[in-house]
C-alpha cells in the first residue's frame, strides 16, 4: 500500500537494515513524542510482561523524515530475547472506534524488528533503537507486541504533517523575553500575517511550547477567532512557565486542511528571580535588545546595544544572560583586577536554585545533578565536592555574593566574557 523502509540499531552502534516489506515512515508535530501505553493483553502474565517491561519513545518530526525511536525493555533479558521479533501493526486514528464494542481493524501496515542480540546495557534498562518513517499525514495509532509472548499493547504515534516550512514567514510572535518567576499566566501575541483567505478557508490552530531544563508546559488547539467566533489575524496565548529556569519557546503551526505544519522559534524566554521588568533602562532601545536576544552569540550586537546605553549616561557594568540583560541591585566590581559578578542573579536567571547558610556563611547553589559550595573569604569553593581554587574570594557588597567571573563558567558550565573597554559581561547557557 506504501513503500516501506525500517531499520534497527543497536543503540549508538549502527547494524545492517534488517527488513523490507510494505508501509510507512514515522513523524509527529508535536513536540517530544513519548509513546504512553496502554495495555489490552490478552492473560495478567502478558499484560505485566509486556505493559511493565516494554516501553517505546521517539522524538517529533515531519513526513518523509526517517526519525528513530528508542525501544527499552526493563525485564530480564532473555526473555526478551526468546520472544523476538517486536512486531508493531499501524492503524488509521479514524478507522478506531471512539465507542461501541472494539472491533480491530485492518492495519495499513505491519512490520516486524529482529532485536535478538542487538539490545545494550542503557543502565537501568536494555535498550535498542528502530527506525520507521510515514508517508502519508494523518493521526495513527499502533498496536505491538513481541511475537513469541501472548498479548499485545496500544499505543499512539501522533498526528503526522507535511512540512511547510513557508508558514515561519507568515507567524509573528511577540511578549517577553525576561520574566521573574511567578507560576502566573504570561501572555504572548501571535499574529498571522498571510493571507485571510487561507485562515477563512483552512482549519488552522497553533500549539505553543514552552521547554525548559526539567519542565515544559505545552497547550494546543489555539484558533484565529475571536470569542463570537470571527476570524481574527491576532490572538493572544497564556503561557505557564513552571520554573525558574530558563525556557525555549516554540510555536506550532498546523492546517488540518491541507495536512500542512511547521515550528516556528520565538528563542529563549529567561525565569528567574532576578528580573525586574518595570525598570526604565530595560525599556530602552527595545530594537537593539530584540537583535542581541535573537542571537545572543554575536559580540557586535552586545556593543552596539551598550554604546548606545554610555550615550544615555549609563555607566554602570552590564551583566547580559543568553542576550538578556540583568537588572541587579549590585553591579559588578574589580577586585585586584579581577572582575567580580552577582553570583545569585545570574545563577538563577540560568535555572539554579541559591541558598544562604548565616550560621557557617556558606552559599550553597543547585542546578540539575550540580551543588556548588562556596565561603565567604575562602580561595577554595567547590563543585560536587570538587575543590576549586578562586582567583579572589567571595565578597559580600551591599548583601549581595560577589565571584570572579571565570568561578561562573565553571559552576553554571556557561560561557562568559568580558568586554574591558566597554565594561559588559557576557553570559551564555550551554
Amino acid at each position: 500500500m506504501y513503500p516501506f523502509e525500517a531499520t534497527a540499531t543497536a543503540a549508538r552502534e549502527e547494524v545492517p537494515q534488517v527488513m523490507r516489506g510494505r508501509t510507512l515512515s514515522v513523524g509527529a508535530a508535536a513536540a517530544a513524542l513519548g509513546l504512553l501505553l496502554a495495555a489490552a493483553a490478552s492473560g495478567p502474565d502478558a499484560h505485566a510482561a509486556i505493559l511493565d517491561y516494554l516501553h517505546i519513545t521517539g522524538p517529533s518530526g515531519y513526513l518523509g523524515e526517517p526519525l528513530t525511536y528508542e525501544v527499552w525493555w526493563q525485564g530480564p533479558l532473555a526473555d526478551f530475547e526468546k520472544s523476538q521479533p517486536l512486531v508493531l501493526e499501524i492503524f488509521r486514528d479514524e478507522d478506531i472506534p471512539d465507542q461501541g464494542p472494539f472491533i480491530r481493524p485492518d492495519p495499513v501496515a505491519t512490520f516486524e524488528f529482529d532485536l535478538k542480540g542487538k539490545m545494550k546495557n542503557c543502565g537501568e534498562h536494555w535498550c535498542a533503537e528502530i527506525q520507521v518513517g510515514f508517508d502519508q499525514p494523518g493521526s495513527y495509532q499502533f498496536w505491538y507486541h513481541l511475537k513469541g509472548s501472548p498479548g499485545s499493547s496500544l499505543g499512539t504515534i501522533g498526528t503526522l504533517w507535511y512540512h511547510a516550512p513557508e508558514y515561519a514567514n507568515v507567524l509573528e510572535i511577540s511578549g517577553p523575553r525576561q520574566i521573574r518567576f511567578s507560576r502566573d499566566p504570561v501572555p504572548y501575541r501571535i499574529c498571522w500575517r498571510g493571507s485571510l483567505e487561507e485562515l477563512e478557508d483552512n482549519h488552522i490552530d497553533l500549539a505553543l511550547l514552552a521547554s525548559g531544563i526539567n519542565t515544559g508546559h505545552y497547550s494546543e488547539g489555539h484558533r484565529f477567532v475571536t470569542g463570537d467566533g470571527r476570524i481574527s489575524p491576532c490572538i493572544t496565548v497564556d503561557v505557564t512557565f513552571e520554573a525558574p529556569e530558563p525556557h525555549r519557546l516554540s510555536v506550532g503551526v498546523r492546517n488540518w486542511t491541507t495536512w500542512r505544519s511547521t515550528w516556528v522559534e520565538f528563542g529563549k524566554v529567561a525565569v528567574g528571580y532576578s528580573f525586574d521588568q518595570q525598570s526604565e533602562r530595560l525599556r530602552l532601545f527595545p530594537d537593539l535588545r530584540e537583535q542581541v536576544a535573537r542571537d545572543p552569540s554575536k559580540p557586535d550586537l552586545y556593543r552596539q546595544l551598550v554604546t548606545a546605553l554610555r550615550q544615555q549616561g549609563i555607566q554602570d557594568m552590564l551583566v547580559f544572560v543568553d542576550g538578556l540583560e540583568l537588572a541587579l541591585d549590585v553591579p559588578p566590581t574589580l577586585k585586584n583586577g579581577r572582575t567580580l559578578v552577582p553570583f545569585r542573579g545570574i545563577a538563577e536567571s540560568l535555572g539554579a536554585a541559591v541558598q544562604w547558610h548565616k550560621e557557617t556563611s556558606e552559599v550553597v547553589m543547585t542546578r540539575g545533578n550540580t551543588v556548588v559550595r562556596l565561603v565567604f573569604g575562602h580561595h577554595t569553593a567547590y563543585i560536587n565536592d570538587r575543590p576549586v581554587t578562586l582567583d579572589v574570594p567571595a565578597q559580600v557588597i551591599d548583601g549581595r555574593t560577589l565571584v570572579p567571573l571565570r568561578f561562573v563558567s565553571e559552576a553554571l558550565d556557561a560561557e562568559v566574557a568580558w568586554d574591558p573597554d566597554l565594561r559588559f559581561v557576557q553570559v551564555l547557557s550551554r
